[in-house]
């Protein structure tokens, strides 16, 4: 498979002057804006304080966060810009590069996993990061702290003495010792399974580490699909696991997991396990019996009692003071918790996609976008496996699918998706839906009944759909994300696959994730290269495109960058979404410029909003701000330009200047 390298253009600094002239102004017309504080990105590590305080290490925001009891979120360390790197300092000060695991010590100071740093690092109670251990080098050194160096640490805990125990990447269990040094305690570089005395056992990438009160050392090694004890003689033993992946309950190696991860005991010994392949949270009992405490095996966010309730690729689990178990779900972006009566609740980060006023609810990623003829806007929810409808009133509903992602035909209410991307709509408004994770094109009939499209597969078969089109002869074009091809199906079910790349010969490149295709009233195809950052035209059907705006670099790449211009010296970063207007003006969502980008008709490329800086801000199209925007569609008569804000959660609207 071709790859295409790509050479980074410095930003246009001359933008402002090549802005459209006419005023444009962007307003939000549905989701609940949440501050980059507010909303948890992927958290991954949990711990609680003696006063019952929730620290929280969120990976991709890179952050700690720190929740009251009450439920109120503050940031305890870490840039509230995202950026990564590595600082000290106090509070926002501080960077953080990939934050993983926690522990608390006895004076209540955060450790941290620092893990793409190679660094411990340390937070005290006043918020002041320190470097505890690691060199920053990618190594297995042992030593002094301050010259040992770590291979991607990944747990953490702290023995009754102090001391304290890393998971590293390297397949080793590392210890720094009460006087400072670094030692290899456990496993060698080598992955692999095998029990014995420390130094001779193997692991696959020990991800969570746990103390009970005997000091035995309990790991969840997470590619091998067992939990593994190390006792205070350094013993290593399997105290659950058969290897294989699975969800079989039982007593010890006769039980299966899927990826187990965050691990907790509670007062009694039991040892709970956050299982992410499985969506599960499982119990081991001291005497090694495994049983399913919660979840159903169904990614959900379904609270209630135990058996019903539904996760999504749990990471964390931690006790409070009060025996109360708290749960980090990485793809519900929350903290759940369960309570004394044994229900499933919402500690922090509720964001289940509710219906009401469009101001009210919440989206998670939204991605494709289409409007009808009556002004009612269609909005894939990539991320709640739905699709919802915002009517010209401003009130939102689900018209197909449910939060739990699934793979099923007939009545919309019953219907399910597994993340739904692109979207197109028909004369006759039946909805047309790329579900990527189904592997299928789905259809909404007007009646509201969910379908899948049938044809004859083409000898490259469909994997990832991300995006579709719907013609007005009834024929469907679709993009495969994992191929990189284009296929059309025709009205008579035959499937074929258009021209693998675009350009004349020599001077061309394959597709690159293409991300959305559109036809004009000419019926001209065009399609969005994603990772070539160009915009493509076909005029024979597809048998043939060329670039009509992304700049070529030295050797024929890539060229990313944010600069206006004419069309083949415009540089785009990651485009995505397109809508094209009955004067053949094309506007693009560049979404990693968080800018929308116009095209004109004469082949001129300028930006209509959006600061260029990621952020959310309405008002003046120019001053306002988007965070990926991906999706775009135009009203009827395309004097409003709508937008799936996709890192805001959002949906957007421009109303275009003149």
């Amino acid at each position: 498979m071709f790859s295409c390298k790509e050479k980074i253009q410095p930003p246009d600094n001359n933008q402002n002057s090549k802005i459209e002239s006419n005023i444009s102004v962007v307003s939000t017309i549905a989701g609940k804006y949440l501050s980059k504080i507010e909303y948890l990105n992927s958290p991954i590590g949990l711990v609680a304080d003696k006063e019952g305080n929730m620290y929280v290490a969120d990976e991709n925001a890179k952050t700690i966060r720190k929740i009251s009891p009450d439920g109120k979120i503050s940031l305890f360390a870490g840039s509230n810009s995202g950026e990564g790197g590595f600082r000290n300092g106090k509070g926002d000060q501080a960077l953080f590069q990939s934050v993983q695991n926690l522990a608390i010590d006895a004076h209540g100071n955060i450790l941290v996993v620092d893990m793409s740093n190679s660094m411990i690092r340390k937070i005290d109670p006043y918020g002041n990061v320190t470097t505890l251990a690691g060199n920053g080098k990618l190594a297995v050194v042992d030593g002094p702290a301050a010259n040992a160096s770590f291979y991607f640490p990944r747990g953490i805990a702290i023995n009754s003495r102090g001391e304290i125990y890393i998971s590293d990447n390297s397949s080793m269990i590392r210890k720094i010792d009460l006087n400072g040094n670094v030692t290899t305690v456990a496993g060698a570089m080598q992955s692999g399974y095998r029990d014995g005395q420390a130094g001779a056992a193997l692991f696959n990438l020990p991800f969570s580490l746990v103390f009970d009160r005997s000091d035995n050392l309990y790991i969840s090694d997470r590619q091998n699909q067992r939990i593994r004890v190390m006792n205070s003689n350094g013993q290593v033993s399997t105290l659950a696991g058969s290897g294989n992946i699975g969800n079989a309950n039982g007593q010890g190696i006769a039980a299966s997991f899927f990826s187990p991860a965050g691990i907790a005991l509670d007062a009694a010994g039991n040892l709970f396990v956050a299982e992410t392949g499985n969506h599960l949270i499982r119990k081991i009992t001291p005497t090694g019996l495994v049983s399913t405490f919660g979840g159903t095996g169904v990614k959900g966010n379904t609270n209630g009692l135990l058996k019903i309730a539904s996760f999504s690729n749990p990471q964390a689990l931690c006790f409070d003071n009060n025996g109360i178990l708290y749960i980090a779900e990485y793809g519900n972006h929350s903290i759940r918790k369960v309570s004394a009566n044994g229900e499933v609740e919402y500690f922090y980060g509720d964001v289940s996609p509710t219906e009401g006023a469009g101001l009210s609810v919440y989206f998670n990623h939204p991605d494709g976008i289409v409007v009808d003829k009556h002004g009612n806007v269609y909005v894939a929810d990539m991320d709640n496996n739905m699709i919802r409808k915002i009517t010209t009133s401003g009130l939102v509903s689900t018209i197909a699918g449910a939060a739990t992602a699934g793979y099923r035909d007939g009545l919309a209410n019953l219907a399910r998706f597994s993340s739904p991307m692109g979207l197109s709509i028909n004369q006759n408004e039946e909805i047309f839906v790329a579900d990527k994770n189904n592997s299928v094109i789905r259809k909404i009939s007007a009646s509201g009944t969910v379908s899948t499209v049938t044809f004859q597969r083409p000898v490259v078969g469909m994997q990832y759909p991300n995006a579709v089109y719907a013609d007005k002869i009834g024929s469907l074009y679709y993009s495969d994300l994992e191929s990189n091809h284009i296929f059309k199906i025709k009205t008579n079910g035959e499937a074929v696959m258009l021209t693998s790349m675009w350009g004349v010969s020599g001077n061309g490149s394959f597709w690159l994730k293409p991300s959305a295709i559109q036809m004009d009233g000419k019926g001209q195809l065009y399609v969005v290269d994603n990772g070539n950052h160009t915009i493509c035209r076909s005029i024979d059907d597809g048998l043939n495109f060329l670039a009509i705006a992304g700049k070529r670099g030295y050797g024929n790449f890539s060229v990313s960058g944010n600069t206006n211009g004419p069309g083949e010296t415009a540089t785009f970063n990651r485009p995505k979404g397109m809508a094209i207007d009955a004067a053949g003006n094309i506007y693009i969502a560049d979404s990693e410029n968080h800018l929308i980008r116009k095209l004109s008709a004469t082949g001129i490329v300028t930006t209509i909003a959006g600061s260029g800086v990621a952020g959310y801000a309405d008002g003046v199209a120019v001053s306002a701000k988007f965070n990926k925007p991906s999706g775009l569609a135009l009203n009827a008569d395309g004097t409003i330009l709508y937008v799936t804000d996709q890192d805001n959660h959002l949906v957007r609207k421009i109303v275009l200047g003149n």
